[in-house]
């Protein structure tokens, strides 16, 4: 699908489009549902991500948020 073709079934400009493409804008979530509806895909899809990959991820976050890691050696400090 043309870069047109997505603004136009998306409902935005194709400014929008290309700056997001280019990481140069961040999209609401508003942007990401109509990006997700334009190509048939849930949001989550779109994303790439599934519901245990963002709990295995939470898990982790939750097992090293009090340390600080030493990305080198991985060393932990408390």
């Amino acid at each position: 699908m043309s870069l047109d073709a997505l603004a136009r079934r998306a409902g935005l400009s194709k400014g929008t489009v290309v700056a997001i493409e280019q990481a140069k804008a961040n999209p609401s979530v508003g942007v990401l549902c109509r990006l997700a509806f334009a190509f048939s895909l849930s949001v989550t899809d779109l994303l790439g991500q599934t519901s245990e990959e963002n709990h295995r991820r939470n898990d982790r976050t939750d097992q090293t948020s009090n340390a600080l890691v030493n990305p080198r050696k991985g060393a932990r400090r408390n």
